[in-house]
């Protein structure tokens, strides 16, 4: 008998977390499980990627009949005044919420859609938390502090990496007792799909090394000290290139950033694409966050052998191997630029860390199946 599943995600907007859903999505086994999704929000670059056979419920639709009337920017408003009332008043939001009953409800990412375990949970024979986030840092952890007993009665709690369970408990120190309820499953990758679509671009200027970064441009990235980072190694006579793969509320400014430091022809803003053939092309690939719990793209990098520079932040130090498969900083614009000095300047360093990648692929901490993650949830039946 299959087990009835319901993935419960904010929105399919293109984050790590996003993406690995929408791996789990495609390649969990259908002879076991008969898989649902419910999104928050229903838009998102994901949204056309989910598959055909998975049935999908929403609390805030996609706007397609406003968008086709000229309506959208009234829709959007629509959904952020949603929004804000789902996060002051989940319970009477979810009133409007009709689903049938699943054997295991799962929030998959921590976000708004966390109170719905918890509201719909006459729908759930069990129920899981999975924690895609560094809570010591995520502004989403006010939500468990205001339901402390729904938290606790939570069946089991995922998390991304080793360092996303221990900020959960500093953050939760009530929550210690919980730890048998507590496993850590690093994503899933599709090492085929990342491969078979890291193709090498054609690049005009081969004669100057190429430093790719991707995500969202959010705060969080940390986008702004990596162009002053570029600006600096310039100036130091570090003659490279930096292309950024990402949308987000900051582009603007950081295009004013990349004008203001007159970086323009050596710094790119290259929009939200396709990252994996930039990735193959990258001399290096740099990750600058301020925060992260397992920062997918440092995986996907990995899997496509480029040398990297990431600052240590959660997750980062477990997929790297404390510095085997790259250079990890100090999280901070001098530790950013003193890693990204180094790499950039020996080019021994960076073939070493592309062998010691090529070599190690069946080592890595994260695997291309979802086997893991099927065993955990049919435990818990």
């Amino acid at each position: 008998m299959q087990a009835k599943i319901l993935f419960i995600i904010d929105n399919l907007t293109g984050g790590g977390a996003e993406k690995t859903l929408i791996h789990v999505l495609r390649h969990i086994d259908r002879n076991r499980f008969d898989v649902s999704l419910l999104v928050v929000a229903k838009y998102g670059i994901y949204i056309p990627d989910i598959p055909s056979d998975i049935r999908v419920f929403s609390i805030f639709g996609d706007g397609k009949t406003m968008k086709c009337l000229g309506l959208f920017p009234l829709f959007r408003l629509y959904r952020r005044l949603g929004a804000m009332l789902f996060r002051k008043y989940p319970y009477f939001v979810s009133q409007f919420v009709r689903i049938p009953d699943f054997d295991i409800g799962i929030s998959f990412c921590h976000g708004d859609n966390m109170p719905l375990l918890w509201t719909l949970k006459k729908h759930f024979r069990k129920t899981v938390m999975w924690i895609h986030g560094d809570l010591r840092i995520s502004t989403r952890r006010f939500i468990l502090k205001r339901f402390p007993d729904e938290t606790a009665a939570v069946d089991r709690f995922i998390f991304v990496s080793q360092a996303a369970k221990d900020a959960f408990i500093e953050t939760f120190p009530e929550y210690v007792h919980l730890q048998m309820r507590m496993s850590v499953i690093y994503n899933p990758l599709d090492f085929d799909n990342i491969r078979s679509h890291g193709i090498r671009l054609e690049r005009t200027n081969t004669d100057v090394l190429q430093v790719v970064a991707v995500g969202r441009l959010d705060k969080g990235k940390g986008f702004d000290r990596l162009i002053r980072v570029h600006s600096r190694l310039l100036d130091d006579g570090v003659k490279h290139e930096l292309v950024i793969l990402g949308k987000g509320p900051e582009y603007e400014m950081l295009e004013k950033q990349i004008t203001k430091l007159d970086v323009g022809a050596t710094c790119q803003l290259a929009g939200f694409q396709n990252p994996y053939p930039y990735l193959a092309t990258a001399d290096v690939f740099v990750l600058s966050s301020f925060n992260e719990a397992l920062p997918v793209v440092v995986a996907e990098a990995m899997v496509l052998c480029r040398p990297i520079v990431s600052t240590n932040v959660a997750g980062a130090d477990e997929l790297l191997g404390n510095g085997r498969f790259g250079i990890l900083t100090e999280n901070s614009e001098d530790g950013v630029y003193d890693g990204l000095k180094k790499m950039l300047t020996d080019s021994v360093l960076r073939k070493h860390f592309e062998e010691e990648l090529n070599k190690n692929q069946d080592k890595f901490i994260f695997t291309s199946d979802v086997h893991n993650i099927e065993e955990k949830l049919l435990k818990m039946l």
